[in-house]
């Protein structure tokens, strides 16, 4: 019987320990855009995550006295008639639990907290539970600022892109850093761009998509002045080369000169357009700005 109290025991530990290091390292957002692409347990576990405090509250003890349990649980069953015997295996079974919990474990729990909280979700909604026991009703808190729901946005455009090869804490920091920036500091000015007239001919179009490797190009009007965009793919698709760019121009999506970086990007995803036309304080266009450029930034690629 003490053998399996001592593995059962010993088990909890290491899991314990492991989902209190993948706790720290989580965030929602990551499990709010799982969420929304319908994986199941991510809606759930965004929501233990806003209130992770009560789950640490319990792990760190409850860890603690599942470890003290398995050192008991080997005593009594291999060390009572040898006390030598007893302190050797006393310090295999610490030395095998910093190993392999403190040294790879929490290194791997690091790396992938979001895998590791799902898989001990249901040790995870116990020790919430618990928390919130011995914690009782905690007062409300403010809502949060809109520029916190923009960062975490940010943070869902950059995991998309990343698809999980980035660390949570880079691209925290990198968001961080994104946000103090403004349009202008991605500004390509119009004398620096290629654009094509607004009744340029298809054919005449593809040579300069060959030579430039563009994959959007904007488009300027009778007057000179930026009309909107037009995107290779859907030129290409459409095989058609008796059109010219008028039949596939977008809509322009414009932006501030001194917008901020972050807005122009959401934007610019929103509206699904690679190209936004920059604009100065008089509402006069100085130049483009790119989502390439903008998530190369995000991403510091």
């Amino acid at each position: 019987m003490t053998e399996i109290l001592f593995l059962v025991a010993l088990a909890g530990a290491w899991a314990l320990a492991l989902m209190e290091t993948a706790l720290l390292a989580a965030s929602p957002v990551r499990f709010r855009y799982h969420a929304k692409k319908g994986e199941p347990h991510a809606a759930r576990l965004a929501r233990l995550l806003e209130t992770r405090s009560s789950a640490l509250l319990v792990a760190g003890p409850l860890k603690a006295i599942f470890l003290a349990l398995a050192l008991w649980a080997a005593f009594e069953n291999w060390g009572q008639e040898r006390p030598l015997v007893a302190f050797l295996l006393l310090l295999l079974i610490l030395l095998g639990y910093v190993v392999g919990v403190e040294l790879f474990g929490k290194a791997f729990a690091r790396q992938r907290p979001h895998r590791l909280l799902t898989a001990f979700r249901h040790l995870l909604q116990v020790s919430h539970f618990l928390g919130q026991l011995f914690r009782g009703k905690q007062p409300s808190l403010p809502p949060p600022p809109p520029s916190y729901h923009r960062k975490e946005r940010l943070l869902a455009v950059a995991r998309e892109y990343t698809e999980g090869a980035s660390s949570e804490l880079e691209l925290i920091e990198n968001a961080l850093e994104f946000a103090e920036l403004k349009v202008n500091d991605f500004l390509i000015p119009l004398g620096k761009v290629t654009s094509i007239p607004l009744e340029m001919p298809i054919p005449s179009l593809l040579p300069i998509a060959r030579r430039t490797r563009h994959r959007y190009f904007p488009v300027l009007d009778h007057t000179g002045q930026p009309a909107g965009t037009v995107s290779m793919h859907e030129i290409v698709r459409a095989r058609s080369h008796d059109r010219t760019g008028r039949d596939f121009l977008r809509k322009r999506v414009t932006v501030r000169q001194d917008q901020s970086a972050e807005s122009a990007l959401l934007l610019l995803r929103r509206r699904g357009n690679e190209i936004g036309i920059v604009v100065n304080a008089r509402q006069v266009p100085v130049g483009i700005v790119t989502v390439t450029d903008l998530v190369k930034r995000l991403l510091k690629v």
